[in-house]
């Protein structure tokens, strides 16, 4: 949860954490709006796993590079013109965008790659759809509804719904997990 201009934005973490404790939202909107504060704590186990994480996405990206794959990377989250480039990167057909950042309001998000596939849209000959790099071998539900909220948000963009999305688990490159998004 983030407050821009007077606007709460939420993201996909939000909408799984209020499934899972709708008091961890109340208590959000009392960060966000400065009422309470929060206390900062080292943890090494969560720094580690957010180095093998973002080691994941790095090993996956280059992957598609090795495969001949055009890419496009972007490095601004959340506001108006992160989307702004992630749209015209979609306008240009490139085979893959990295970190493609989302505002549809109350909505954002920043999926971890967006496919290009053959399948017409408002783009032009093509669309796109979402995958997430995902340590986990095991695809969780809190996963599959992050890459729910990123497809409706694609889906604004480039007037049609994806047929699908994906995980891309750790040593399967090749075979990102497909989901079905009807």
């Amino acid at each position: 949860m983030k407050k821009e201009q007077g606007q709460i934005l939420f993201s996909a973490t939000d909408l799984a954490n209020h499934l899972g404790c709708q008091f961890a939202t109340q208590l959000d909107r009392q960060y966000v709006d400065g009422d309470i504060s929060l206390e900062y704590r080292a943890d090494p186990m969560l720094e580690l796993l957010i180095e093998l994480g973002n080691r994941h996405e790095q090993a996956y990206l280059d992957y598609l590079r090795e495969q001949g794959k055009s890419v496009v990377e972007l490095d601004e989250f959340g506001g108006i013109s992160g989307t702004e480039k992630a749209i015209e990167a979609m306008h240009q057909g490139v085979d893959v965008i990295a970190q493609a950042s989302f505002v549809s309001l109350p909505w954002r998000g920043r999926t971890d790659f967006l496919f290009k596939v053959d399948r017409p849209s408002e783009l032009g000959d093509w669309s796109y759809e979402v995958a997430d790099t995902k340590l986990s071998q095991a695809t969780k539900a809190t996963a599959v509804l992050q890459l729910c909220l990123y497809t409706e948000l694609l889906s604004e963009i480039q007037g049609i719904l994806p047929e699908r999305m994906y995980v891309v688990k750790p040593g399967k490159p090749t075979e990102p997990q497909p989901f079905d998004v009807d």
